[in-house]
């Protein structure tokens, strides 16, 4: 096992925003970004497995750490929205179908122990 920390040069850290999906677009995310004096951001969408094979899929923005309260300002949504530090692999890797199955199953493995909050990956699919 690797210690904590070690493979952290692959990955870049990045505020992350999830929006609900039908609210915003990309070009109304942008004009908001603007007008809040946010430089850089990305959105990207994120496919969350669940057991029931209903896949749910949500707007993630990432911004520099430092713009992160911003964004959320200027975005102003009702409700709750999910604002997080995290780290967003440099080099993302493509596996197969069968392989990310079997990687999504020992990250939830990882994820159901205690000493374990989130796992960050580097698989693309």
């Amino acid at each position: 096992m690797a210690e904590s920390g070690s493979v952290l040069f692959q990955y870049t850290q990045r505020g992350s925003l999830v929006l609900p999906d039908s609210s915003f677009d990309e070009e109304k995310i942008l004009d908001l970004a603007i007008e809040a004096g946010v430089d850089d951001f990305e959105m990207i969408k994120e496919h969350e497995h669940s057991d029931n094979d209903n896949d749910t899929v949500s707007s993630v923005v990432l911004t520099a750490p430092s713009d992160i309260a911003a964004l959320r300002n200027a975005v102003d949504v009702d409700g709750d929205l999910e604002i997080k530090l995290r780290y967003v692999p440099l080099s993302p890797v493509e596996v197969t179908d069968q392989e990310f199955e079997r990687n999504m199953g020992v990250i939830d493995a990882l994820e159901d122990l205690d000493d374990v909050s989130y796992v960050e990956h580097n698989m693309s699919n």
